[in-house]
């Protein structure tokens, strides 16, 4: 079974380790009440959203486990919601 920080506790704009099929690391943006994470896919680096656990039990949800300083690459908030793709052929 994995443990998980509840969303009460999460703090906006906060980085957080944890676990989904397709990240370790995630942001918290309680604005629009998910997740940011980077994500490599046909070699194109997108930016995807994911729900916390207490929002869905169906499809992959991000189980934050721990709050990090120093996230590994920055994510930055939109107010609305991002659509960004970098294709990683290119420089």
């Amino acid at each position: 079974m994995i443990t998980w920080i509840p969303k009460k506790d999460l703090e906006h704009g906060a980085y957080y380790k944890g676990t989904c099929r397709n990240a370790s690391e995630a942001r918290w943006d309680a604005n629009h009440d998910v997740f940011w994470h980077y994500r490599i896919k046909f070699n194109y680096l997108f930016l995807e959203e994911i729900k916390h656990p207490e929002d869905d039990d169906y499809y992959d949800v991000f189980y934050p486990q721990e709050k990090l300083e120093i996230p590994t690459k920055e994510i930055i908030f939109y107010e609305t919601i991002p659509s960004t793709e970098t294709n990683m052929d290119q420089d």
